[in-house]
């Protein structure tokens, strides 16, 4: 992890844990935060990396991590018509990051350092700091980090 990612990780924990926030939307053009409830000390940190500005949350573990084009069921929203309305969700299990296809008639992918796999309906897969999913059409990257952004995974 670069030296700026990891100063901008511990700000944003600093201040989920003086606001007492679960949620905090990060983005180079929008200062939105939403309040849900307590605090926890790992964190996921998500980064979509193919838009611009590149667009950024940190969430809690306590709850899994839903992704979908369904606003009221899914933590990230995703408008397209090449993802499910709740695609896949992403949970922590001690240090490890799962991902788990929802059963949705859209596909998830997922990148390794060694190469491209579709993740196979309800199934569910280790994912590492390494791997990009791809849903729809929007790249995702995943960290599991501690209180010093600390890489977890």
């Amino acid at each position: 992890m670069k030296p700026k990612h990891r100063k901008k990780i511990i700000q944003l924990i600093d201040k989920i844990q003086e606001q007492n926030l679960l949620k905090l939307y990060i983005s180079n053009n929008s200062k939105e935060t939403e309040q849900i409830c307590e605090n926890n000390r790992n964190y996921l940190y998500v980064e979509f990396i193919n838009t611009y500005p590149i667009i950024s949350y940190l969430f809690n573990t306590d709850k899994p991590l839903v992704i979908g084009r369904n606003s009221d069921k899914c933590n990230i929203v995703i408008n397209n018509n090449m993802v499910s309305r709740c695609q896949c969700e992403i949970y922590v299990s001690g240090n490890q990051v799962i991902l788990r296809d929802l059963g949705g008639n859209n596909s998830v992918f997922y990148k390794t350092a060694l190469r491209k796999k579709q993740l196979e309906k309800n199934s569910s897969i280790l994912i590492f700091n390494t791997d990009i999913l791809l849903i729809g059409k929007i790249k995702i990257r995943i960290f599991l980090v501690n209180r010093n952004a600390d890489l977890l995974n």
